[in-house]
């Protein structure tokens, strides 16, 4: 990937809620529960890697600030092609 690309996807490292960094091995919603389908984001930090299960329908348990990174991630998804 050109270097120009790392750097887009690297501003969602800097854009993470804390909410999700104090929460580790959270699943948001019923992710892929109906084939809906989810987001799996995995963060490699302090020499452990921390998952994150995210349902892209059922919000009802998604702070804004959750919601607001999902869309950053299908942003930044929608720039790197």
């Amino acid at each position: 990937m050109p270097a120009e690309k790392f750097v887009i996807a690297r501003s969602l490292l800097n854009a993470i809620p804390a909410e999700l960094l104090f929460a580790p091995g959270t699943t948001f919603g019923n992710p892929d529960s109906h084939d809906q389908g989810g987001m799996y984001i995995a963060i490699h930090r302090q020499n452990t890697i921390e998952r994150f299960l995210i349902d892209h329908d059922n919000t009802a348990d998604q702070s804004a600030a959750v919601i607001a990174y999902k869309q950053k991630v299908w942003d930044v998804l929608s720039q790197l092609r």
